[in-house]
């Protein structure tokens, strides 16, 4: 018990320095337990048979067949004609569609496409500012990641493990009704606050249009009529069997990505190339890893030992609350899936502790860990956009009266989806 523990405690240090790749070190700690620990490599490995891996690789492939489709150069030009050239209208049609897309794909991958637009829009149109579009959109994307199951990773590894732990994860549309809320408040303040507060912060910048690389990195988009029909079609398909539960959500992705590879939307070559692998390694370890260390007991030891020590009574309420916090502060600078490691089992084992409510405290450590972006460490998506041109303090001082919208909204409503807290 002790060796997973201090493995899993090794591991997350060593991610926190960010200075190793974060899979090669999430292989390394799988290794190590079947060293140290009665497990088999055939069972630190078993994570890559979970759903969440086959929803990543199915999205990934789908996202690459959307850019080279040519849709992308099709919705920016369309979002130019709609919004008039309207710069504070086309921002708030761009955030929509940001939130829109990352509710039916990964965020991370929905905040590429988008910052491929604003850059897109920028360069055809230098009355458009980059930096006015950029990170209103993307934050838009983190948000609207939130509305569903396969909009952010955090909120997929917090079902698997919820999953393993209490024998039920989150369904695909379990947080669209608790989310929509601070979506809808959140697209008002980027449309009728946050313009002015971007132009206070950032207007008398230099637009760094030309040094914005990040085209350069996507497959060619010059698509053809038949590529996006074939991408077209994988996403009603998709979309149909989300809604209509026929499958899982992972084997309704990799239907998708079939289709956008079968169809010739994108060959097997480029499918694979753009495939985050990286990304799936470390999820598929990390899904092994969380297993182990709840199968060994050591989060419920070191709560009951930690809470044996409190010689007052403290009021559970306010345990949810610093939970709360906790988390919120800590996936501001660290990654947002690493804090939901560190903090459903904690959350859980809390629940379990306390008799309380562990489905509502798993909700509000997922919305709080997906929501935060006070700064450009809580996720390496956001920090893509400082190619922009903004600087560390632009997240805080626009990010801030988002952040805290999403926050309260959620906290209220979730005792009113999931009951009480205890």
């Amino acid at each position: 018990m002790m060796a997973i523990g201090i493995i899993c405690i090794v591991y997350i240090i060593a991610c926190l320095t960010n200075k190793f790749n974060p899979s090669i070190l999430a292989i390394i700690a799988c290794i190590f337990i079947t060293i140290f620990d009665d497990y088999t490599m055939a069972d630190m490995m078993s994570g890559f048979t979970n759903d969440v891996i086959l929803i990543v690789f199915g999205t990934d492939i789908f996202a690459v067949a959307f850019i080279r489709s040519g849709i992308v150069d099709l919705i920016s030009r369309a979002l130019l004609k709609i919004s008039n050239n309207n710069e504070r209208r086309l921002i708030l049609l761009i955030s929509i569609f940001s939130a829109a897309i990352s509710s039916m794909l990964n965020n991370q991958v929905v905040s590429v496409i988008v910052i491929v637009i604003c850059f897109s829009i920028a360069r055809e149109n230098r009355n458009m500012k980059l930096m006015n579009m950029t990170l209103p959109a993307v934050l838009a994307s983190i948000i609207g990641g939130q509305l569903t199951l396969i909009g952010a990773p955090a909120t997929l590894i917090a079902s698997s493990m919820l999953e393993t732990s209490i024998g039920q994860g989150f369904s695909m549309f379990e947080f669209t009704l608790l989310v929509m809320p601070a979506l809808v408040f959140s697209l008002l303040f980027i449309h009728f606050k946050g313009y002015k507060i971007g132009e206070g912060l950032w207007d008398d910048r230099e637009q760094r249009i030309d040094n914005y690389e990040i085209v350069s990195k996507l497959p060619d988009t010059k698509g053809k009529r038949k590529d996006m029909q074939v991408t077209v079609l994988a996403a009603v398909v998709m979309l149909f069997l989300f809604f209509s539960h026929l499958t899982s959500v992972g084997v309704a992705a990799l239907i998708g990505g079939l289709i956008c590879v079968l169809g010739g939307a994108v060959s097997c070559k480029d499918a694979y190339r753009n495939v985050t692998w990286d990304i799936i390694i470390w999820l598929a370890c990390n899904i092994s890893l969380v297993t182990a260390l709840q199968n060994s007991g050591v989060v419920e030891y070191a709560l009951k030992w930690l809470l044996g020590k409190t010689t007052w009574d403290v009021p559970f309420i306010l345990i949810v609350v610093v939970i709360a916090l906790v988390t919120l502060v800590i996936s501001n600078f660290i990654a947002n899936t690493t804090t939901v490691i560190i903090m459903i089992p904690i959350a859980i084992s809390v629940a379990d502790i306390y008799g309380a409510n562990a489905n509502a405290i798993a909700v509000l450590v997922c919305m709080m860990a997906g929501l935060a972006f006070l700064t450009p460490l809580s996720s390496g998506f956001l920090a893509m956009t400082m190619k922009a041109g903004y600087t560390y303090s632009d997240y805080f001082r626009y990010g801030l009266p988002l952040e805290l919208i999403c926050v309260v909204i959620i906290t209220i409503l979730i005792p009113v989806f999931y009951g009480p807290y205890i």
